[in-house]
């Protein structure tokens, strides 16, 4: 969970975005992180996806999220998880379909978790940029390892 890499304050920030208490937003953001994770499984699995993966890791600033939690609530965190999200779950039907299925299970309206799924993917890979900081080059079972803290 995005929290193993600091993410308290994350889940802090997200839940004051939302109007929601931090239990509620820490079930809503941990369910929503499955689905992400699944998605970025699916990517590293292709041709060069899991360098592809590591280096926009390195390269994009993604960490900036845990470290400065206050930007999440930036329209430039939504529209980076809106393209984390275009690359992991392909489309906006799979995102609308994670979203209404963690509404219904968390008990939180779908439209506070649609506008939080995209939120939830930029802290995911701003835990999976922290966790592999400082680390070269990655395989397969590396990206298994970083997958598996989400």
């Amino acid at each position: 969970m995005v929290t193993q890499f600091g993410g308290q304050d994350a889940v802090g920030q997200v839940a004051k975005q939302f109007g929601l208490d931090e239990q509620t937003t820490q079930a809503a953001v941990g369910a929503l992180l499955p689905a992400i994770a699944s998605g970025l499984k699916a990517n590293a699995s292709k041709q060069g996806g899991t360098q592809a993966l590591f280096d926009a890791l390195a390269g994009g600033g993604h960490a900036k999220y845990l470290e400065d939690p206050a930007q999440l609530a930036s329209d430039g965190a939504t529209s980076e998880g809106n393209g984390i999200l275009g690359h992991v779950l392909g489309n906006k039907d799979a995102s609308r379909a994670v979203a209404a299925s963690v509404a219904q299970a968390v008990g939180v309206e779908n439209e506070t978790v649609k506008k939080m799924l995209p939120i939830a993917a930029a802290m995911a890979m701003s835990g999976l940029a922290k966790k592999s900081q400082g680390q070269p080059r990655f395989g397969a079972e590396d990206l298994t390892n970083l997958l598996r803290l989400l």
